[in-house]
């Protein structure tokens, strides 16, 4: 479609492409880690799908409202409404890509490459500012866009409410070592709650666990499962719905939490390497999780501060490898 609304047709406009492409990743893809990475999944926990898509969109136009005011460029040079409306068009768009992709960079790489296509609508007008060609072809885009976008989000959003609907099978981690602890308090509480609503649970108390938490020789020479551990990874195969219960020492997970990752999310149960390929099968897909920490320090200076590796381990290395959705 883009190349339909922008006319590529010519080598020098597949070059101009090219040679933007790694600028605009850096100026204006790697705004997809806030908006696609934090704000959208922050969001998603307290409002439904397309309510979000609506809010960011609203923010991301508020953003980007510096330029529209500045002479010269060509946010400018559209209507108020036009430039709100098409930030939700493109904020539902790269949305829907990032969900059906489940991938990042991939949305980066689609943010940038359309800010480099549309750099191809871009002319100069007699009083010397950047204008966009606003013809017929990129208008019939942007709604096509627009349409897509919906309804992939109303797909999506039944899918996501049909999952929720089927969840059923719990499976409570705690990695806290100490049974007495405030966080099997906090286990306890939550488990209250989802048995007065009919879920199945099952628990493990990694702390109570017999087995070596060092993987010694890592993936090269893997030991032979301990008994506790062959039952907990039938544990997570039955569940839908893992929660993660754990303290956070030291910036980071518990000793025995990270061994028991390290022993228990192997290849061959979590994921599959391919041979010869950099990539790798994923073995626990459409499985979702949710992560209850405590921890002596406010969770925003935790955030800001240190980078919450505790969370990063556990969603950016663990989840996003095996595809459990957090």
């Amino acid at each position: 479609m883009i190349w339909f609304a922008f006319g590529i047709n010519k080598p020098i406009s597949i070059l101009s492409i090219l040679i933007n492409l790694p600028f605009l990743i850096v100026l204006a893809g790697l705004e997809e880690l806030v908006w696609r990475g934090i704000l959208q999944p922050k969001l998603e926990k307290v409002a439904r799908y397309l309510p979000t898509i609506l809010i960011v969109g609203f923010i991301w136009g508020i953003w980007h409202l510096p330029l529209w005011l500045m002479h010269g460029t060509p946010q400018s040079a559209l209507p108020f409404g036009w430039y709100l409306i098409s930030g939700i068009i493109l904020t539902a768009s790269f949305t829907s890509f990032y969900k059906y992709t489940n991938n990042l960079f991939l949305t980066v790489a689609s943010h940038a490459w359309f800010n480099s296509c549309i750099g191809l609508a871009l002319y100069i007008g007699k009083n010397g500012a950047l204008l966009l060609d606003l013809n017929w072809k990129v208008m019939l885009v942007f709604a096509f866009e627009g349409i897509a976008a919906v309804i992939l989000g109303i797909v999506y959003n039944h899918r996501n409410s049909l999952h929720i609907l089927k969840m059923k099978k719990i499976l409570i981690i705690n990695g806290h070592p100490n049974k007495d602890s405030f966080n099997f308090g906090l286990e306890e509480a939550y488990k209250k709650g989802a048995l007065q609503s009919n879920e199945d649970i099952k628990e493990i108390a990694i702390g109570e666990l017999q087995f070596n938490p060092n993987l010694a020789f890592g993936f090269q020479n893997i030991s032979e499962l301990e008994p506790d551990l062959l039952e907990a990874q039938e544990k997570i195969k039955w569940s839908d719905y893992l929660v993660w219960v754990h303290p956070v020492w030291g910036d980071g997970l518990p000793a025995i939490t990270k061994g028991f990752i390290d022993r228990v999310f192997l290849p061959g149960f979590a994921f599959k390497y391919r041979e010869n390929y950099v990539w790798w099968n994923k073995l626990l897909a459409g499985k979702t999780a949710r992560i209850i920490m405590t921890l002596d320090t406010p969770n925003i200076y935790y955030w800001f501060a240190f980078g919450r590796p505790s969370v990063n381990q556990l969603k950016n290395l663990l989840w996003n490898f095996v595809v459990l959705n957090l």
